[in-house]
């Protein structure tokens, strides 16, 4: 009981970090290594910000998806800048588990729909850039787990307009780029 809420979080941020910075000093002489320690200190940054709202209620849930979208971008920056498939996968993940770990027990279909197709365009950007194939299937999937999850729980015929929309111009971002493979 000594160490408080707050105190637990800090620790796990603190310790994701360090794991990061020393993944990076390290990669030369490790590489293999240096890549583990990087996707582990990535992992406790993402599941720290998960307790800071879901455990805690330190932050609220905008702060929380701002935080984890700093974490996926820090990660898919460093996937490029290691040209690492696993570090640009962790980061994504994280990215389309965000709203499933952060959420609020609340509606939120047009905030959901925007953010998940903001995620789609990183992920089509990484394909672009490092013609990771890879991505384009985790994109889809990730689209596919949110939307079927968001859907289960919050479709109805009031908004079913604005998912036929959602599902139409997403549909399209991926036809678009698989037919350019």
């Amino acid at each position: 009981g000594w160490k408080n809420e707050l105190s637990r979080i800090l620790m796990g941020l603190v310790t994701g970090v360090l794991l990061i910075v020393l993944g990076e000093l390290w990669k030369g002489k490790y590489p293999k290594y240096a890549l583990i320690l990087s996707g582990g200190g990535v992992s406790l940054l993402y599941f720290s910000i998960f307790a800071a709202y879901q455990f805690y209620g330190l932050i609220s849930q905008t702060l929380g998806i701002f935080l984890m979208l700093i974490v996926t971008l820090a990660t898919v920056s460093l996937s490029y800048k290691n040209k690492s498939l696993p570090l640009a996968f962790l980061g994504v993940v994280g990215a389309y588990l965000a709203p499933i770990l952060l959420h609020s027990g609340t509606d939120q279909q047009l905030a959901l729909f925007f953010y998940i197709t903001l995620i789609n365009v990183g992920v089509f950007a990484i394909y672009k850039n490092l013609a990771w194939l890879e991505m384009l299937f985790l994109g889809l999937m990730g689209t596919a787990v949110d939307f079927i999850l968001w859907s289960g729980r919050y479709s109805s015929a009031a908004n079913e307009t604005t998912s036929a929309a959602f599902l139409l111009i997403n549909s399209l971002l991926f036809l678009g780029l698989a037919a350019a493979v």
